[in-house]
């Protein structure tokens, strides 16, 4: 089974990820919608933050966004409320604040309580790894995003 450690380690991998990934993406760049369909950078990271929100639930960490900060990144919010969106640094901000919040959180779990199932036959190591997924699938289209924007990607 997983340990607590190696989950923590898999989302910090993430955070260097994003963080290298908003390397001069603008506020303005970070709102253009990709055509035909799809959402923005600003979205995706909002979204991310919302996920990261979860994983806190799961490891008894208080959320890091309030509701009404959270509502417009939420899975199946049309991408055209943009006017509801938090600035990109606000986000990227409120991102610094995650790892320290994962590891505290993970490092007060116990491997007992990582392994227990809950009524889904799932267990808390198997839900924070598939939201551990969750982030990979949404990094990779942040840094699509970034080409379409007409950057180069940021991952070599």
């Amino acid at each position: 089974m997983i340990t607590g450690s190696e989950i923590e380690a898999l989302f910090r991998i993430n955070f260097n990820v994003l963080r290298f990934s908003f390397k001069d993406i603008t506020e303005e760049l970070a709102l253009v919608q990709p055509q035909p369909a799809g959402n923005c950078i600003n979205w995706i990271l909002g979204h991310l933050l919302v996920s990261r929100d979860n994983v806190f639930s799961l490891i008894g960490q208080d959320k890091i966004l309030t509701t009404e900060q959270s509502e417009p990144y939420r899975r199946g919010v049309k991408p055209n409320e943009v006017d509801r969106f938090m600035k990109l640094s606000q986000l990227q901000s409120i991102l610094k604040r995650t790892p320290k919040r994962i590891k505290d959180g993970l490092e007060s779990l116990t491997t007992t309580e990582l392994a227990a199932v809950d009524d889904l036959d799932e267990s808390l190591s198997y839900r924070l790894t598939f939201l551990h997924f969750h982030e990979v699938y949404h990094c990779g289209q942040i840094g699509l995003l970034r080409r379409l924007v007409g950057l180069e990607g940021v991952i070599k």
